[in-house]
């Protein structure tokens, strides 16, 4: 889920300081330790933007504003890798592959967890590339390329996990790299990738064309990042569904969530907030993910909006009752 959930980050430059931190706890459910994740976030919200809003948005309000400051992030997060926070309930909006990967490593650390799935053919995920490549992005040097580049690493080893538990081969493809082409004037022919992304080899017209015969003869050349990959995102989804469904994970489709109100309550195992469904069903859980994407602006005042083709990021937020 680390893997998923970084190079979803990746492609979002502009969010909230409070949602991006809580984010991270997904990336700390996995892999990273709360120091890393911490460090990481920091310099990657300096570097690239992310910033805070002048005041916390009423539906958040003050109690998830202070639950979502760093400290405490890193606090409950740490605590719920570790299986000792005593929270056991988890509510995941969203069914794609963000929030069945949440759901994924919520079930395997013995939490009871159910998925809100509104219709799969409406997000990101069947619509997808599948792409693995940080490099290709053009990003900068820094700590954001380096949590690409982390998650890039852990990808592998994460679906031959999944795979194993699902039985589905989700078509992997990390043999032969990734080749970025180049075209006059663009920004991919002016780009200098960073030497510490990883090797990057620039094809003039007639080499790329030998790696690619099928490339537009307007192509004037192209990188070549040979630790790229790529996965197919809809056999994911379905291997994602599997697992799931094996460690006893109950997903509804055709149900969104209507409503979020987050609870007052206090202390380890109380509800953390309470979703309407769309069917008028009242669902509240110790941990609450909202991983519904452009979606995720129905229940918290975000500026986001889904778009034909390929998603541009996925938006996964995280709330656990931690105080």
């Amino acid at each position: 889920m680390s893997a998923m959930v970084a190079m979803a980050f990746s492609s979002s430059r502009r969010v909230p300081a409070q949602l991006a931190r809580s984010l991270f706890v997904a990336l700390l459910l996995a892999h990273a330790t709360p120091a890393a994740a911490h460090r990481m976030l920091h310099a990657a919200s300096a570097r690239h933007a992310v910033h805070a809003t002048a005041t916390t948005p009423r539906c958040l309000g003050p109690r998830c504003a202070a639950a979502l400051n760093p400290a405490t992030v890193a606090a409950a997060a740490a605590s719920v890798a570790a299986g000792e926070a005593g929270v056991r309930t988890a509510l995941i909006v969203g069914g794609g592959a963000a929030g069945l990967s949440c759901a994924l490593e919520f079930a395997e650390r013995g939490w009871s967890v159910s998925v809100l799935s509104r219709d799969a053919s409406e997000g990101a995920t069947l619509a997808a590339g599948g792409m693995l490549a940080p490099q290709a992005e053009r990003l900068e040097e820094g700590p954001l390329l380096d949590l690409c580049l982390r998650s890039r690493a852990h990808f592998g080893p994460w679906l031959r996990r999944l795979e194993a538990l699902s039985g589905v081969d989700v078509g992997l493809c990390s043999r032969g790299g990734f080749i970025a082409p180049a075209f006059e004037r663009d920004a991919v022919v002016k780009w200098t990738p960073p030497r510490s992304a990883g090797p990057a080899v620039w094809l003039g017209p007639d080499a790329v064309r030998d790696l690619e015969p099928s490339l537009s003869a307007e192509a004037v050349g192209g990188w070549w990042y040979e630790r790229e990959a790529s996965v197919d995102p809809r056999a994911l989804h379905h291997a994602l569904r599997e697992a799931c469904g094996k460690l006893g994970v109950r997903i509804v489709d055709g149900v969104s969530a209507a409503s979020l109100s987050l609870s007052d309550s206090s202390g380890h195992g109380s509800p953390a907030a309470t979703v309407l469904t769309s069917d008028g069903v009242e669902l509240g859980a110790t941990a609450v993910v909202l991983a519904c994407g452009a979606w995720a602006r129905e229940l918290l005042p975000l500026a986001s909006f889904p778009i034909k083709g390929q998603a541009r990021s996925t938006l996964v937020i995280i709330m656990l009752n931690c105080l």
